[in-house]
């Protein structure tokens, strides 16, 4: 073989390799917010998440099809939509005149309350498409542990040795993401499958870590804390890629879909909240 097509051969493979890989970054804001955070997409690509007004008003939204609808619960003082299955069916949390959180489910135009027993306040945090939600709650001790609900019925997650545990992801396999805080208040990352086996998640040793969203391949994103800012993350394979909004003081990943697409929020120089996707 020729040194130029030998040459020509490497070239390619290196350009097709650089488009495979290559990332972009969009911008999701809601048009006059005053700062947008955007919590979950499905695999339509379909977003949600919150937006706050001119006026400090805190409002879940929908993004499907490049049109921005609201998601308010009635009599709330504040919302946000947390999730998104790919029926549609959207969880959240909203805020009721008397200042208590609780969880909800969205679908077909109907919302549902979630109240964890016995809990002082109930955040849903995310749903798969079986409609098993995942969230966290807090207790009247004032401690936080996760939870899951399915068909009905509750179950409450806790870290090894927790002293407070939220649970911010779910798969169609059923496996949960999220954190838990040590006895020394040191944030870690779990996952924890179906089958009960539950694994520290964590960026680096001695690194704290979240991780919020999670897909039917295993994928994981989240973010790390640095003295700097927050820092994305997405695990695959066992190895971790670190990432950054461009030009973001903060990069805060909730979610990833099947097709790798992660969404959040990065913050700016000026500590203004905004959406991102990452394609």
């Amino acid at each position: 073989m020729s040194r130029c097509i030998l040459s020509l051969i490497v070239c390619l493979i290196a350009c097709y390799s650089l488009s495979a890989f290559a990332v972009t970054y969009k911008e999701i804001s809601v048009p006059n917010s005053a700062s947008t955070e955007v919590y979950g997409v499905n695999t339509a690509g379909y977003l949600v998440g919150d937006y706050s007004t001119s006026s400090g008003e805190l409002r879940g939204f929908l993004l499907a099809n490049g049109t921005f609808t609201d998601i308010v619960h009635p009599g709330s003082t504040f919302n946000i939509a947390t999730g998104i299955n790919d029926s549609g069916t959207i969880s959240g949390y909203f805020v009721d005149a008397s200042n208590v959180d609780h969880g909800f489910v969205y679908t077909s135009g109907t919302f549902t309350q979630i109240d964890y027993p016995g809990a002082t306040s109930t955040l849903a945090m995310s749903i798969n498409n079986a409609g098993v939600v995942v969230g966290f709650y807090w207790d009247a001790a004032g401690n936080s542990h996760g939870f899951t609900l399915a068909d009905g019925r509750f179950s409450s997650i806790n870290g090894p040795g927790a002293i407070r545990t939220g649970v911010l992801g779910i798969n169609n396999s059923n496996t949960v993401v999220g954190y838990y805080v040590s006895p020394s208040f040191f944030i870690n990352g779990f996952a924890k499958s179906a089958g009960g086996q539950l694994r520290t998640v964590d960026y680096r040793p001695n690194t704290e870590t979240e991780v919020a969203g999670i897909n039917d391949l295993d994928w994981m994103t989240g973010y790390y804390l640095t003295s700097s800012g927050d820092v994305g993350f997405v695990l695959n394979g066992g190895k971790f890629e670190s990432f950054s909004y461009p030009g973001a003081a903060s990069t805060l990943p909730n979610a990833i879909n099947q097709g790798g697409v992660i969404v959040g929020t990065f913050t700016d120089s000026t500590n203004r909240a905004h959406g991102f996707a990452r394609y």
